[in-house]
């Protein structure tokens, strides 16, 4: 879930919806300044994205008996990992956003010093998490790692305003990782589209998309983007 707003609350509403949701393990993208206060426990991305109320994180990712990962995940990589226990069996979750068309534009500070194009962009910010992926696999187990996050680009259905390059790129991704997208067809906020915001695992666990919905308080939505909750089947 993404968040929009900053005011009090805003917030009160938004940790409401999110607690809702009766989550083992929630990434939030774009949490805003005080997240980290109301969240102390939570795992975030390094604080330099300028906001008005201070820096802020990119990624969060909450839940109970979260530790980081010891792995390098600098700003510009807009990520988190972090990783719990599951039945005995120690969990990572990578939490992540990835390039939208006008990124170079709107995160000057993350892509436009580069000035690539769009396509060489993703590719590069895309292999970097993957890697970074594939490095926690090596200590955790390629399926006790999950892949959470705002991928901005859909893999299924309609792609007016997204990139095809960015979703054939991200197709071959998941397919190296052994791992495939729980929620691809779930719907998007935006009308006719289809998630770009994903939770991706093991190809070989079972799920369910428990729900999809568009978080609101007194009848105005609090994010742009929907919310997602999938149950996976965990094998002990």
């Amino acid at each position: 879930m993404e968040r929009e707003g900053r005011g009090q609350a805003h917030s009160s509403a938004y940790d409401a919806a999110l607690a809702s949701y009766f989550s083992d393990l929630a990434v939030v993208t774009e949490p805003g300044p005080n997240f980290v206060i109301r969240y102390v426990d939570a795992v975030m991305s390094s604080a330099q994205r300028v906001g008005k109320s201070g820096p802020e994180s990119w990624v969060a990712i909450v839940g109970a008996g979260l530790a980081p990962i010891d792995i390098e995940t600098p700003y510009s990589r807009l990520a988190a990992a972090a990783f719990t226990e599951a039945f005995g069996t120690p969990v990572a979750i990578y939490g992540s956003i990835l390039p939208w068309n006008a990124a170079a534009t709107q995160a000057p500070d993350v892509y436009g010093h580069d000035a690539l194009p769009f396509n060489e962009l993703f590719d590069r910010a895309l292999h970097e998490q993957v890697s970074d992926i594939k490095a926690i696999a090596v200590e955790f187990g390629p399926g006790n790692v999950f892949w959470a996050g705002d991928f901005n680009h859909p893999l299924e259905g309609p792609l007016q305003g997204f990139a095809a390059h960015a979703r054939r790129a991200i197709s071959a991704a998941l397919d190296g990782l052994g791992m495939r997208a729980f929620n691809a067809s779930a719907p998007h906020a935006k009308p006719r589209a289809n998630s770009i915001d994903l939770i991706c695992g093991s190809a070989n666990l079972s799920s369910n998309v428990v729900e999809d919905w568009l978080p609101t308080a007194d009848g105005r939505p609090l994010s742009d983007h929907r919310a997602y909750c999938v149950e996976i089947g965990w094998s002990v």
